[in-house]
């Protein structure tokens, strides 16, 4: 009903905080755009309303049909999606070329050859490309329910990452890295906790009584300063020379 804008309402106040992140940091012209990881879509439509022609990923078809009838309904023509595991992800390499921007946000965590991983980006991306990538920080409070699997099956299978371990993904893969940051702090943590704990009695009610607790995340980057409290997620980006 309200276009792109309404994710900033409507969606978790973690992720709210991630599309932020990247309208910040996406470039906004005639650029190839590989969304890894894409979920139903929201940061492709981005990126395709940015000016960018850009393929989502999911392994998800069910995923997928949802983020196509999305970019319909919100007119991003120059998104499009693609049904692809990605620990299958250099079996499409070929197929589909090289990007002059990868978004990777909250998807290594759940791969367990994160190596592999990089090493499919730095291939996808072409000479003066940039990676943006979010993963949970490895010295995360964890929020309710959060879990770590040992299987891939859909969940996360390692706690979180440091900025060294990040920083070596990009060094053993010919990626340069440009800047680490973090992201999520106290008060966005407590919303989402407390969103995910109502979403057990109605989920309508867990978003009618987190609504105003919102705001309270702009507050974090004071809090984070004052009382060193681990922030949710680690951000990368980086590029390849």
């Amino acid at each position: 009903m309200f276009g792109f804008n309404a994710i900033l309402v409507q969606g978790d106040v973690l992720f709210v905080e991630r599309v932020r992140w990247l309208q910040k940091r996406i470039r906004t012209s005639q650029y190839r755009t590989l969304d890894a990881g894409c979920g139903s879509g929201a940061l492709s439509i981005l990126a395709a309303r940015s000016g960018n022609e850009t393929i989502g990923l999911t392994f998800s078809d069910v995923d997928s049909e949802i983020a196509r009838c999305r970019a319909e309904l919100l007119n991003a023509d120059k998104a499009r999606f693609n049904v692809v595991d990605l620990r299958e992800l250099a079996n499409h390499i070929d197929r589909l070329g090289t990007f002059d921007e990868i978004i990777a946000c909250e998807v290594i965590e759940h791969i367990i050859d994160d190596q592999k991983l990089f090493s499919n980006f730095s291939q996808l991306l072409a000479p003066g490309g940039r990676l943006y990538l979010t993963t949970p920080f490895e010295g995360h409070v964890p929020v309710f329910g959060e879990v770590v699997q040992k299987n891939e099956n859909g969940g996360h299978v390692r706690f979180g990452y440091t900025h060294d371990r990040l920083k070596d993904l990009c060094e053993t893969n010919g990626l340069d890295v440009i800047e680490l940051g973090y992201l999520n702090g106290f008060f966005a943590q407590k919303t989402f906790s407390t969103y995910v704990r109502l979403c057990r009695l109605h989920p309508k009610l867990a978003w009618l009584f987190t609504f105003p607790l919102r705001p309270l995340r702009h507050v974090d980057p004071i809090l984070r300063k004052a009382t060193r409290y681990p922030d949710m997620s680690v951000t990368l980006v980086c590029t390849k020379t």
